[in-house]
């Protein structure tokens, strides 16, 4: 696939391939496929957006394929070292976004206190 060939294989790329939302219509009425089919094209994390019963029941097919072996243990196990990747980075932004504020409030602070100089 492109996915795996291009991007994993020629371009080294090692984060998260995320689908787009799998309720489009044109992919919403094949979702007992499209596990496989992502995964096997190098998806590691699908989007279903708006209907939970929807995200239940791709967890379920997902769980069933697993166990059927039509989706290999290792592959769900690389894709989720990649999410919490992702995750931790995350965590790392927050922290960093709340330090960023701390500082933007402590520069108000300071440029009003100059500014009864001025």
């Amino acid at each position: 696939t492109i996915m795996n060939d291009v991007l994993r294989n020629s371009l080294q790329f090692e984060g998260l391939i995320m689908s787009d939302d799998l309720e489009m219509q044109a992919i919403d009425q094949k979702l007992e496929s499209i596990s496989t089919l992502g995964i096997r094209a190098g998806i590691d994390l699908f989007l279903i957006c708006h209907d939970l019963k929807k995200v239940s029941s791709f967890q379920n097919i997902m769980i069933q394929n697993i166990e059927a072996e039509k989706i290999s243990k290792s592959t769900i196990e690389r894709s989720l070292a990649r999410i919490f990747q992702v995750k931790q980075k995350l965590k790392t932004l927050e922290k960093t976004k709340s330090n960023f504020e701390n500082i933007l409030s402590e520069n108000k602070n300071l440029a009003q206190e100059m500014q009864a100089f001025l």
